[in-house]
């Protein structure tokens, strides 16, 4: 994973606010880059595929909390 990290963030003309792995992956994002952003990761390698959640009911949806 460091290497599709390192991969990830230095060829992207998106600068995340915050990038942390543990179980999930958390990333923060202005609302309007979610979608080229996720779609720029999923492009780097064909058999690692993220996903995003909403938050809701006033939290972060993280580590299925």
């Amino acid at each position: 994973m460091k290497n599709f990290e390192e991969k990830a963030l230095s060829t992207t003309t998106i600068t995340p606010g915050g990038w942390l792995r543990y179980v999930d992956t958390f990333t923060v994002l202005q609302k309007y880059d979610v979608s080229e952003f996720t779609e720029h990761i999923n492009n780097i390698d064909k058999n690692i595929k993220f996903t995003i959640e909403e938050p809701g009911n006033n939290a972060i949806a993280f580590l299925d909390r």
